[in-house]
């Protein structure tokens, strides 16, 4: 939406785009097309970008501080305060520096960390202090800002002021593998386990995800499992602190029976994180791609010769051969949500013409066409 002398104008958009990704990192052309042609004639002043869209009230608000129509505005007084609940006797630190004037500066910070009304801790222009409170309870914290016209805000907050007390451990575990395969060692380590104000006294494990915790490491965080029946189990952490606090927490682990030897490579690319399209050529009639949610069938434009032998050791499966002229396939992938990829496949050249071994390119034309890229060995 443009804005004229700091209001909204109508326009009609000429041109039309795809909207989509960054915008670039190019030179910005001011006056002129590239410094080369389209030269403009005219004054050109106070030249901003900004990486957010500005509001109609902050644009009139630029607008009436440049052309000083507008009084002196009163400062805006903000401020954090942290920890927030704090304790007994822990030092707090507050940040006023979110404080803002629009048309000058602040020239005067003031506190009132008692909570008594008065301003009586003067910090100038330092937005910053810091307090202790011996006592628990509620204190409204207040402040007073003074810009440079001599405008004033002021703001409050509630601190809580607790009590020292023990804090609660956090329980947190790995596992790995998973998923795992029935008889494969399963290695569990819950050395990400903290206490914010002490130290783990005893991990305590369920294992088989029956609810109870009859596994005790001590202070050891790691221990193992293997599982002899394939299914889903909650493996749980319970964790305890040198004061006598605890907390738990749990994972799925996925345990698979052990594939057949000839699918054993597939299980292994089915099983990666991050799977989304699996195509194995093995296929007598036509090309199959395998997902792991789903199947469908990907079009074989040209002669693709079918069960040549596959590339795989001690793997039954077989491979495509496409016979440089007139072979080719095709399957629609959809990678629209995603600006990471791995490609993986085995190949075996044969021959290739001048020079192109263009072994796959996502798009008609990757040269042409945003969001593609191309595979040449």
């Amino acid at each position: 939406m443009p804005y004229v002398d700091g209001l909204a104008v109508p326009y009609a958009k000429g041109g039309s785009g795809t909207g989509a990704g960054n915008f670039a990192n190019a030179a910005l052309n001011v006056m002129s097309r590239n410094a080369a042609s389209l030269f403009g004639a005219g004054d050109l002043d106070e030249l901003a970008l900004y990486t957010t869209t500005l509001s109609a009230a902050t644009i009139a608000a630029h607008y009436t501080a440049g052309t000083g129509a507008s009084p002196n505005a009163k400062p805006t007084a903000a401020f954090t305060a942290t920890p927030s609940p704090a304790t007994t006797g822990q030092q707090v630190s507050l940040d006023a520096s979110g404080s803002s004037d629009s048309d000058g500066t602040i020239a005067k910070y003031e506190w009132d960390l008692d909570g008594n009304g008065t301003y009586e801790t003067d910090t100038g222009t330092t937005p910053t202090t810091t307090q202790t409170y011996a006592t628990a309870g509620d204190v409204t914290v207040g402040l007073r800002v003074t810009d440079n016209d001599g405008a004033t805000d002021t703001t409050t907050r509630t601190l809580t002021v607790q009590p020292v007390a023990n804090q609660a451990p956090t329980a947190a575990f790995t596992l790995s593998p998973n998923p795992a395969t029935t008889g494969q060692q399963v290695s569990l380590d819950a050395s990400g386990s903290s206490d914010s104000d002490g130290t783990i006294a005893k991990y305590e494990w369920d294992l088989d995800g029956n609810g109870t915790y009859e596994t005790d490491t001590g202070t050891t965080p790691t221990t193992t499992q293997t599982y002899a029946t394939a299914g889903d189990v909650t493996v749980g952490l319970r964790v305890t602190d040198n004061d006598g606090a605890t907390d738990t927490t749990s994972h799925a682990l996925t345990v698979q029976a052990p594939p057949p030897p000839s699918s054993a490579y597939a299980q292994v690319v089915l099983t990666t994180p991050g799977a989304k399209d699996y195509w194995r050529l093995g296929e007598v009639l036509g090309h199959q791609p395998h997902r792991p949610a789903r199947h469908d069938a990907a079009d074989r434009p040209g002669g693709v010769t079918l069960g040549v032998p596959g590339a795989l050791s001690g793997d039954s499966d077989t491979a495509a051969r496409f016979d440089g002229v007139n072979d080719a396939a095709r399957a629609t992938v959809n990678l629209s949500a995603t600006n990471k990829l791995t490609v993986e496949f085995w190949l075996k050249w044969n021959a290739y013409a001048n020079d192109d071994r263009l072994a796959m390119e996502l798009t008609p034309n990757f040269n042409q066409n945003a969001g593609g890229f191309v595979i040449d060995p």
